[in-house]
């Protein structure tokens, strides 16, 4: 059976259908780094890979503005920008692994910043149950179908470092109290993201 995939619903073709969102892998993998697995084959801007400072202002920006790649979207709401997910390593493991840290104190000051650009970021937040507070899939690549012992929602971890939840809530708050981030237009977003 043949398939005429330039008509398929993909991020290729999110200018096609601007009505729908998706999840913006180029996010990930700009901000996070490229590359699945807890050893990231290349890091990303917020560990401090400079080499994507431009593609850092376009991924920031909602992925509309033609600034380093062409635009992937008609508007900001398509881009729905995420760092970790059920696939994938957790954020955590991979801020651990990529930056071969032992003290974990180090690695929830790097999970605060990228929980702060995710959240400052143009677009449509995803944030994964536990990103938050840095739960750990202990370097599991793919956990759907793991069960509780990596899936399972730690509630002593959330006791443990509520402030990290405060952080995110008080972030989501902020997001709701901006006009910026309720701009659904690219020219409008071009003129006051710098």
């Amino acid at each position: 059976q043949c398939h005429d995939y330039s008509k398929l619903l993909t991020l290729d073709n999110a200018k096609e259908i601007p009505e729908i969102g998706y999840f913006n892998d180029r996010y990930r993998n700009i901000v996070k780094g490229i590359g699945s697995l807890p050893q990231q084959t290349e890091n990303g801007f917020v560990l401090g890979n400079q080499n994507f400072a431009s593609g850092f202002k376009f991924v920031f920006s909602g992925s509309v503005t033609n600034l380093t790649y062409p635009s992937l979207f008609v508007f900001p709401s398509q881009s729905v920008n995420y760092l970790e997910c059920h696939d994938n390593c957790a954020l955590f493991d991979t801020i651990k692994e990529s930056m071969n840290l032992i003290d974990d104190d180090i690695v929830l000051k790097y999970l605060d910043l990228f929980n702060k650009t995710l959240l400052l970021s143009v677009g449509v937040c995803f944030i994964h149950a536990g990103q938050e507070i840095g739960f750990s899939k202990k370097n599991h690549h793919n956990t759907y179908n793991e069960g509780d012992e990596f899936n399972n929602f730690d509630y002593d971890l959330l006791d443990e470092r509520f402030d990290k939840a405060t952080l995110m809530r008080n972030l989501i708050l902020h997001r709701k109290n901006r006009p910026i981030y309720k701009i659904d237009n690219a020219l409008e977003i071009k003129d006051v993201v710098t």
